[in-house]
């Protein structure tokens, strides 16, 4: 099978899904890609086009604008015809320029969404997604509950949505480490003596850190005292939040740790081992894989009882949950006061999420989605 890849193809979401899938599978991958291919992810590719130049028309934003739609569209048509499956990660309005080649290009088109592109959608990018939803052939969701939000909200048949979760494959990093708690804590030059409290995963607004922080600074000096509170900022949609989420957290008298540039995998999945407790407090979320690998690692997850997550909790998973972001405070001194007894309560959890990521039934499972007949 031949299946060509729409999205980022550096974004590390899908580069995991091809190394995992392709473990079983022998399938041939081609990328269109709307940003530069890093060289390390060159090789999973048999065929690589760019979807835009980079050249210093780009620079002028009228120019920029005038050129994108005939650059998208010629680059596209450089790639053979040939594809049994076009996979769509993460609609993108400027995707609807190359909508009509797609079943030149390929027999079967099908959408993954992520989340972000469909909960935090405007009105006119709902009407572009529901357009697209309703025209591919399938559409694949990584959960039931943003399976029945697709369908609901772009009138979508349920018959054509599948839920199949992604790849996850810094879990079998985390287990190649084989590093406990105390190991990870030192590779990082964490404190040892304190309990490390990670806060979101990236600095998009979504996160809501002005709030989260705004908690913490309402607690005691003694209270702050027995925390390291870390920041993962190294990616997020605008720049300048990321300088303000450092400034107002510095203002709190606590322990602060801020990743600002790019981390390996063995670097996030060292952090995941070291974690104590991880905060994810969102205004909207779809089965976060940091979340996950923090689940999976035995931390103390803190989440929004707002988030999607009641398949999780059915299924057995540990978690506490707010009703709201003004309860952070005084749960972090509840979980302070009786972290033993909970961390012991989150050790089930990594059997539970590792059946349901188990990579060799999901590769089977996204095997027979890229095979079933789509309705489009």
């Amino acid at each position: 099978m031949k299946i060509l890849f729409i999205g980022d193809c550096n974004h590390q979401l899908l580069t995991s899904f091809i190394r995992s899938y392709s473990r079983f599978n022998s399938d041939e991958f081609s990328a269109f890609s709307i940003k530069k291919i890093k060289d390390d992810n060159k090789n999973i590719f048999e065929n690589i086009q760019i979807a835009r130049s980079f050249g210093k028309a780009y620079d002028n934003r009228v120019l920029r604008k005038l050129i994108y739609p005939f650059d998208i569209i010629c680059r596209f048509l450089k790639l053979p015809i040939s594809f049994d499956v076009i996979h769509i990660h993460l609609a993108k309005i400027q995707y609807l320029f190359i909508w009509p080649l797609l079943r030149f290009k390929g027999n079967k088109v099908v959408i993954s969404v992520w989340g972000s592109e469909v909960l935090r959608a405007n009105k006119w990018k709902m009407y572009v997604l529901g357009y697209m939803f309703r025209r591919a052939d399938l559409i694949h969701c990584s959960n039931s509950a943003l399976k029945e939000i697709v369908s609901e909200k772009f009138f979508v048949p349920i018959s054509k949505i599948e839920a199949i979760p992604f790849f996850l494959d810094n879990l079998d990093m985390m287990d190649a480490l084989n590093l406990n708690k105390v190991d990870a804590k030192a590779n990082l030059n964490w404190n040892k003596r304190k309990i490390q409290v990670v806060i979101g995963y990236n600095f998009n607004q979504g996160q809501q850190h002005p709030l989260i922080i705004s908690e913490l600074a309402g607690l005691e000096k003694p209270i702050l005292d027995e925390f390291e509170f870390v920041f993962p900022l190294t990616y997020g949609s605008e720049k300048a939040n990321q300088e303000m989420i450092v400034k107002k957290a510095r203002d709190i008298q606590a322990d602060m740790i801020f990743y600002k540039h790019f981390l390996s995998q063995t670097d996030v999945s060292t952090i995941r081992v070291a974690t104590d407790i991880f905060i994810n407090l969102q205004i909207t979320d779809q089965y976060s894989a940091s979340m996950v690998e923090a689940l999976y690692a035995g931390s103390i997850i803190i989440t929004g009882s707002w988030l999607p997550y009641k398949s999780l909790k059915n299924s057995g998973v540990f978690f506490i949950e707010l009703d709201s972001i003004q309860e952070l405070s005084k749960t972090l001194i509840y979980v302070l006061n009786d972290i033993v007894d909970i961390s012991k309560k989150a050790k089930v959890n990594k059997k539970i999420i590792e059946d349901m990521f188990e990579s060799e039934t999901l590769a089977q499972d996204w095997l027979s989605f890229y095979s079933l007949k789509g309705i489009a």
